[in-house]
């Protein structure tokens, strides 16, 4: 294959170390791999061995354009890319293999611009960094529509424990030896360094140019401007940044570039971002000389079902927990900012006191300070410190307790053991208002963070609605009635579809089927949906606006006065997927019952493998064991259960759990052992399918049919006495042997166990008790009428067919047929095949 400049291919890009941006070839090339040629003349080609085709080389370079001072120090040199200086994507990346065979031997420094020309077989080509330039668009920390759509999936999925890493042994060792404590209570942390980090290159060129960008871009903004010095006044005020005094000359040190995300729209709220990823002049930044730290915080479906525990509740906030934590003053000289009110004031070089937001290793100190504040006052606040670990979220602590005694109590006692290590809390919420009396008005919910205009009295708490008045969780939604939506805008919005609890699974669920469909339909990101798309859209998200504020999930599982617990977990599939769903089961005293909804997960079935129904049933089957382990490790601090029950209506994935792996077929053996060894044991029941709940998240159902729906909400039978449930006749499988499914006639007809065993013993008869030829068989021959195993495919709807020719091996023994069938000839290893019994030719 010939390349030349301006053809859009990837080459070699493992040991790619060069970027060459071309527009000698229009738009539409893009991504075609046809020769090209230079900007110049017609020659030369050069001759690639490997390409690769990729949608994104990099990102948009230069990132703006040049000023004309650059153009000009260029006009006599016979570039390979004239419109260099333009913003523009990455054509083309040449790997060191081809690159090197390009260059030619003129090298000319271009002043002042400070641009270095190399001359090679295309033209010049330009490297090195604008003298006095800095970019205009500082590294912003907001989310592509990829991480959205990547951390919309990850919440889809069951909680797992986190991996055991090395590393975080090493970062807790630090942690434990070097912190302190201050005679006010507060801590003092050391920066996790690792033990073999890289050291740092110079870092205050590229502070300096970010921040005479910043400036310029405050002085064109007064409302911003103002903003951001209120808030640098408000960080001197509180010590938490002052002037250095260390000489910088003879120690290592990091100057953090900073800028600032302003929304004027949001109660003009600034966010000052410091950012640890810039890189020094060696290519390292602070970031990557730093433990990032285990994962302390729980899972936020941890932490609302907690919240989900008490009678009385009360919602708050740690003020500025992150800047709480001091950092030592010996490594402060890594927390370094430049800063000054105006350009006619001298920039001077500031310290960062306390821990950082925007340094890898930040959250973890800011939490596991917290955690160490609650172990080391435990003996004196043992409720707050427990509430501590269980019921806080980073800077957000969801607690209560069962009158409105104890809750003053607890509240209380939270107050002092964070008054004990410097903390404050503020915006405080209570399903009692009561309870919050003697609280400063400053120290409550401000009414301007209440984002739901119609219903003052909702408020986002761990990013869910909450209703502290009807004390149950609701939804808002922001759907923009595009008429004529794309893929990229589809995404966009259920990819922002917050529900980290399953409540609303059914609506999701159909969603997630509908971006299937997108992926399936072939369409470019920004393409009008078809006609037939573009009307399911607009009738869901219609719906979705109409009805999805009248949904509320009461926010208190437990009653008055319970006396036993039961979890119950149903698990369903259908050809679009499976899902698991958990309710919690409990009577009181007086022997009333309640239901209530605690969490589902759904997962669409896989395009590419095509998986039969009984399998995506066992798929079910494996997510509702694994929600069950989250979920009961959850409760077992709060409660005792009484039993836990796992439902499904495939009578054979439960003949599949009573079976010994070892006896089934390895997609089978994987799951089915996944759910015997789980730590915590069910008791696996069927149920029919018309009395199965999953059966509404594994198809979905549209918002209005959600609304009300008699089953997802509660299932009325569980109200019910055990006695009345779906009885499992289902016989021990130990008295079926060699089972590997049951035929059964209706999902909500049980059969009984002579039933089953009639059954069994005529398909036994009619396929055999194992998949290959056994030894004493006698082999197949022309004639024979026979089934064709198909893996993907129910055993009653295999093709059958009549063997037309053998093929023994050297050996003598048969091992590949060919077989006529309805639809032609086909050739089958024998194991493939099964023989009906018939004794003579069937015509």
């Amino acid at each position: 294959m010939h390349l030349a400049a301006g053809v859009v291919l990837l080459v070699n890009l493992v040991n790619s170390d060069t970027y060459l941006k071309n527009c000698a070839l229009p738009e539409s090339c893009l991504r075609i791999p046809s020769p090209g040629k230079p900007v110049h003349s017609s020659s030369p080609l050069t001759t690639v061995t490997s390409t690769m085709v990729v949608d994104t080389i990099a990102g948009i370079h230069p990132d703006v354009e040049l000023p004309l001072s650059v153009r000009s120090a260029t006009r006599s040199l016979h570039l390979a890319d004239p419109l260099f200086y333009k913003p523009g994507q990455i054509d083309v990346l040449l790997g060191a293999d081809v690159f090197g065979s390009l260059l030619q031997s003129d090298v000319i420094q271009l002043q002042p611009c400070g641009l270095t020309a190399i001359s090679t077989n295309f033209g010049y080509i330009l490297s090195g960094p604008v003298t006095n330039f800095p970019t205009s668009k500082p590294p912003m920390t907001a989310l592509s529509l990829t991480q959205v759509v990547e951390r919309f999936w990850k919440i889809e999925e069951p909680p797992e424990p986190p991996q055991p890493n090395p590393l975080d042994i090493e970062c807790e060792t630090l942690f434990k030896t070097t912190t302190t404590r201050n005679s006010d209570g507060t801590f003092v942390t050391r920066l996790p360094f690792l033990s073999d980090r890289p050291s740092l290159g110079e870092t205050r060129g590229i502070a300096e140019k970010r921040f005479l960008n910043l400036e310029k871009r405050l002085q064109m903004n007064p409302r911003l401007k103002s903003k951001y010095i209120e808030f640098m006044r408000e960080y001197q005020s509180l010590n938490h940044m002052s002037v250095s005094s260390v000489d910088l000359r003879s120690v290592e040190h990091y100057y953090v570039p900073h800028h600032g995300v302003f929304k004027a729209s949001d109660s003009e709220k600034l966010r000052v971002v410091f950012d640890g990823s810039s890189k020094s002049s060696n290519g390292i930044s602070l970031n990557e000389c730093l433990h990032t730290g285990p994962k302390l915080q729980r899972d936020i479906t941890h932490i609302l079902l907690n919240f989900r525990r008490h009678a009385i509740v009360f919602v708050t906030d740690i003020r500025m927990m992150f800047r709480m934590s001091w950092i030592h003053p010996e490594d402060r000289r890594f927390q370094l900012i430049l800063w000054r009110e105006s350009p006619s004031e001298p920039l001077l070089t500031y310290e960062l006191n306390t821990n950082t937001y925007g340094l890898r290793s930040s959250p973890y100190i800011a939490i596991r300070v917290l955690l160490e504040l609650a172990e080391q006052e435990r003996s004196k606040y043992p409720r707050a410190a427990a509430v501590i670990e269980s019921d806080v979220y980073v800077d957000d602590c969801l607690t209560g307790a069962s009158t409105l005694e104890e809750a003053r109590d607890l509240k209380i006692e939270l107050q002092s053991v964070m008054r004990a290590g410097g903390y404050e809390l503020r915006k405080w919420l209570s399903n009692k208002p009561e309870l919050l009396n003697d609280l400063p008005p400053d120290y409550l919910q401000p009414l301007h963070t209440i984002r739901d205009v119609e219903n003052p009295q909702t408020v986002a708490v761990l990013g869910v609605q909450f209703n502290p008045v009807t004390d149950a969780f609701t939804y808002t939604t922001r759907v923009d009635c595009d008429k004529c939506p794309t893929k990229r805008k589809v995404l966009s919005l259920i990819a922002r579809t917050f529900d980290p609890s399953g409540w609303i699974s059914p609506i999701v669920f159909k969603a997630k089927v509908f971006i299937q469909r997108l992926w399936l339909s072939g369409l470019d990101w920004d393409a009008p949906l078809t006609p037939e798309l573009t009307t399911e859209w607009l009738t869901f998200t219609e719906e979705l606006m109409s009805t999805i504020q009248q949904i509320s999930i009461p926010r208190c599982i437990f009653p008055p006065k319970p006396q036993t617990y039961t979890l119950h977990g149903f698990s369903d599939a259908s050809e679009a997927g499976f899902a698991a769903v958990i309710y919690l089961r409990a009577v009181d005293q007086q022997n009333n019952s309640s239901v209530h909804l605690l969490m589902s997960k759904t997962k669409v079935s896989p395009v590419r493998t095509r998986l039969t129904i009984p399998k995506l049933e066992l798929q079910g089957a494996a997510l509702l064991s694994k929600l069950v382990q989250h979920v009961v490790s959850c409760l077992q601090k709060s409660i005792v259960l009484d039993a836990i029950y796992t439902w499904t209506d495939s009578q054979i994935t439960l003949a599949w759990l009573n079976t010994s792996p070892h006896e089934l077929q390895t997609f089978e053996a994987n799951r089915v052992s996944q759910i015997k060894n789980a730590e915590i044991p069910s008791i696996w029941r069927h149920v029919p399918g018309s009395l199965n709940p999953a059966d509404c998240a594994s198809r979905g159902l549209s918002p209005r049919a959600l609304l009300n729906h008699p089953l997802w909400w509660c299932p009325k039978w569980l109200l019910e006495p055990p006695s009345s449930w779906p009885s499992d006749k289902l016989c021990p499988i130990a008295q079926l042997p060699g089972l590997r499914c049951l035929l059964v006639t209706s999902a909500s007809c049980i059969p009984s166990p002579d039933f089953l065993l009639e059954r069994f013993s005529s398909f036994q008869k009619l396929i055999g008790t194992r998949p290959k030829w056994a030894s004493h068989t006698e082999p197949p021959v022309v004639g024979d009428l026979v089934l064709l195993r198909e893996e993907n495919v129910p055993p009653l709807e295999w093709r059958r067919g009549r063997i037309i020719s053998i093929r023994p091996g050297k050996d003598g023994v048969v091992r590949v047929v060919q077989v006529r069938t309805a639809t032609g000839v086909l050739t089958r290893p024998t194991n493939r095949i099964i023989r009906l019994p018939v004794d003579k030719p069937v015509n």
